[in-house]
């Protein structure tokens, strides 16, 4: 994987990634000119896309049904340097008449226990829990957690 980021003046930059351009900024009260998302909202929309993805492919392998899946991505940082976030909790919402809600607690446990890569590289720094609401229900909360031991090659 490559980004490329160029300067746009402040404290802005336009990252290139495979041809797909967006910008990276701050709001004006921190010196930018509210060009783009800021680094950790990138962050954030990266963790909610990356199990959102997860959780749609498997639900599609598994041809369950649903009418529409929401992933909402908040964050807290801690008060001093570097700003990390201390802990982040991931909403899923899905709606459908007959979708099973043990199928959707499994791909969403599975995203974040075994392949949310961009989850996985936050673990030890950053707790991450999760919801799962079907129909408007709150269903089921979790926390992600990855086994990142070495694992041999075959």
């Amino acid at each position: 994987m490559r980004v490329v980021l160029k300067h746009e003046g402040g404290i802005g930059f336009r990252a290139s990634v495979r041809g797909h351009e967006f910008m990276l900024d701050t709001p004006q009260a921190g010196y930018g000119q509210d060009r783009g998302p800021t680094p950790k909202e990138y962050l954030l929309a990266a963790v909610a896309g990356c199990s959102g993805m997860d959780v749609a492919s498997l639900l599609g392998k598994r041809k369950i049904v649903y009418d529409s899946l929401e992933v909402v991505c908040e964050g807290e940082t801690v008060d001093r340097h570097p700003k990390v976030f201390h802990e982040l909790n991931l909403i899923f919402s899905v709606k459908g008449e007959s979708t099973p809600l043990d199928e959707v607690i499994r791909a969403v446990d599975e995203s974040l226990t075994r392949y949310c890569g961009v989850s996985a590289n936050l673990t030890g720094v950053t707790a991450i829990f999760y919801t799962v609401i079907l129909n408007g229900e709150t269903q089921y909360r979790g926390q992600a957690r990855f086994d990142l031991s070495p694992k041999e090659n075959p």
